[in-house]
């Protein structure tokens, strides 16, 4: 035990009362502050000043010739090392105009290579500018997205000497006002926390009214609820005290008719739902230029064209069912998006209980949950990962193979911004597929319509075997009873502890922690019904386990003649080309089947 005297800045005097010695008062003595040094690199929230290489002996010789837009040799060699030969359809439409200065209002799918669109001008026109503010505002909708493009301009920058910083939630307000203090060449932000930054200092205001470029990226998104009036305050606040500023807007729903309202100021409600609040957002911005360059790189359609779209028609109760068959019968890593948190809570536990390696990731899950759920989809060539729209924005995950819309998308933004989340890149291909029940036919055309579609364009999902899939049913079945009684119980358990756990609840509120075992839930009688006792819950899932080792016949053939037919399994097997899964059938991809 630790006497008190070893306690630092505590002296002891002592008195004697007869053969004891008693301690007769404390106090408190002057000590010199232990300054703790800080992490030496913490992420990307701190202003770091790029490495500067161009001195360095460079070996390899940068020869880009599809580059020939009047860059830096320092950038072109930061393209060399990410191994990007040639500029994606968006910098080829971009670049040239904005290094003349233009305004830019350009409509780009996500994945499209948008960031260096506008990142190359930026840091191309910085080596003749002052450094003593700010060159560039860039306003992102959500902090994941906001340390992405940080990301990547550090790495196509990295022969340069500038400075990039971000400017996000969850760091404290003095430390960020102290970055912005040493005068990053970019500032990367979201709108919230960028406003409350500048709004009541004058100094650093002044900096940022200084600066050459605004950016706008995914501006759809930005327009969500809580955003417009923080970038109207923006635009006011840093708006040039003379002159104008090279301003670029980039979003996945643009239409072309914007600008015409952006000159007459009409504004007036249609199907485009916010169109007319970004037609009023883009004259806010008073761009330098008369009339800003719109750029169109998908007239028709805002999914980007490398990601093939499809839907299967099944009824809301058979969502499960053809989910499962699709993930089985199609291994990849897949991206299920759903409409609610409550729908991740199910969909996951069934998924897991048919052995398929399924996680999630929700608004109300912990950071600390959120990236151990994605390391363990990233983790896996065959991964699932089922998510809310609002948890899964900013994510920047390669090699995604599916997208599955369980549920149809409230929007056709978010349609397209869920699309967006595979075929990432001009050599990657993706599918985005729809669950669409009856009651949803409605709403899909609408999105088509919105798209500028028929709902006759996109293919409806060839090759699903029914009497495959009726094979799978029980095991769906069973799967659905485990999970649901294995969550009402759940339920019943935290719903008796929660007068036991409200100041342990309360205690989590004041310090933002989520908890989704404090979580106070009310039983009623459906959640009541659906609960088992445990002795019932195992024998389900053993009687679930034996089915699952059961192959599923995909043919109609008998399987006592595993030669007959044209292909028969018997050479499959041989080749290797046979399905591990489903007797009778061959390998293949999801998108090799919706082109046949």
């Amino acid at each position: 035990m630790m006497d008190i005297e070893e306690l630092d800045g505590v002296a002891v005097e002592y008195e004697t009362q007869g053969n004891m010695k008693v301690a007769k008062y404390y106090k408190a003595v002057e000590t010199k502050p232990v300054i703790e040094r800080e992490p030496e690199k913490e992420q990307t929230d701190e202003v770091e000043e790029a490495v500067d290489f161009s001195s360095l002996k460079n070996d390899v010789e940068v020869d880009l010739p599809e580059w020939n837009m009047g860059l830096s040799d320092d950038l072109l060699r930061g393209l060399h090392d990410l191994g990007f030969a040639n500029p994606t359809e968006v910098q080829k439409s971009v670049i040239p105009d904005a290094l003349k200065g233009n305004d830019i209002i350009a409509k780009a799918s996500t994945g499209s290579g948008k960031t260096l669109a506008f990142a190359l001008p930026i840091l191309e026109a910085s080596h003749d500018l002052e450094h003593d503010h700010p060159h560039a505002i860039i306003i992102a909708p959500t902090r994941e997205l906001v340390l992405q493009i940080v990301n990547h301009i550090k790495a196509v920058a990295k022969y340069t000497s500038f400075s990039v910083a971000s400017v996000t939630g969850g760091l404290a307000v003095q430390k960020q006002l102290r970055l912005l203090s040493q005068n990053p060449t970019i500032v990367v932000a979201t709108p919230g926390r960028f406003e409350e930054l500048i709004r009541d200092n004058s100094e650093i205001m002044d900096k940022f009214r200084m600066s050459e470029f605004l950016v706008l990226d995914e501006a759809d998104r930005l327009l969500e609820e809580g955003h417009f009036k923080n970038l109207d305050q923006i635009f006011n606040l840093v708006r040039p005290k003379q002159g104008g500023r090279q301003t670029m807007v980039f979003s996945a729903t643009f239409q072309k008719s914007l600008t015409k309202k952006m000159k007459r100021g009409s504004f007036h409600s249609n199907l485009a739902g916010d169109s007319d609040v970004m037609a009023y957002l883009l004259r806010r911005l008073k761009f330098q230029s008369k009339e800003p360059k719109f750029i169109d790189l998908n007239p028709n359609e805002s999914v980007a064209k490398q990601v093939s779209e499809s839907f299967i028609e099944c009824t809301a109760n058979e969502k499960n069912l053809y989910l499962y068959y699709f993930l089985l019968r199609y291994p990849g890593r897949s991206l299920i998006f759903v409409n609610s948190v409550h729908a991740v809570r199910h969909l996951v536990p069934l998924l897991k209980e048919m052995n398929l390696p399924a996680t999630g990731i929700q608004s109300h899950m912990i950071q600390k949950q959120r990236l151990k759920s994605l390391d363990t989809f990233r983790s896996n060539k065959n991964g699932i990962l089922v998510a809310t729209d609002v948890a899964a924005r900013g994510l920047d995950i390669p090699g995604v193979d599916h997208v599955v819309h369980f549920q149809l998308p409230r929007s056709a933004d978010i349609y397209v911004h869920r699309s967006g989340r595979t075929g990432r890149g001009e050599a990657s291909e993706g599918l985005s597929l729809i669950l669409c029940a009856p009651e949803e036919l409605s709403g899909f055309k609408s999105l088509m319509k919105h798209l500028h579609k028929s709902s006759s364009d996109i293919k409806s999902f060839p090759n699903i075997q029914h009497r495959a899939a009726a094979q799978l049913s029980d095991r769906v079945r069973i799967a659905k009873r485990i999970t649901d009684a294995v969550l009402a119980n759940g339920q019943s358990e935290s719903a008796k502890k929660s007068s036991k756990n409200s100041w342990l609840k309360k205690a989590a509120e004041d310090l933002g922690i989520e908890d989704e075992e404090l979580e106070k839930v009310s039983i009623d009688k459906k959640t009541a019904k659906q609960q088992l006792p445990p002795a019932q819950i195992k024998r389900l899932r053993g009687e679930l386990q034996q089915l699952l080792k059961m192959p599923i016949n995909e043919s109609a053939q008998s399987m006592n003649f595993i030669t007959a037919g044209r292909e028969n399994l018997a050479q499959r097997l041989v080749e290797g080309t046979a399905h591990s899964t489903f007797l009778g059938a061959s390998t293949s991809t999801a998108l090799r089947d919706l082109r046949k």
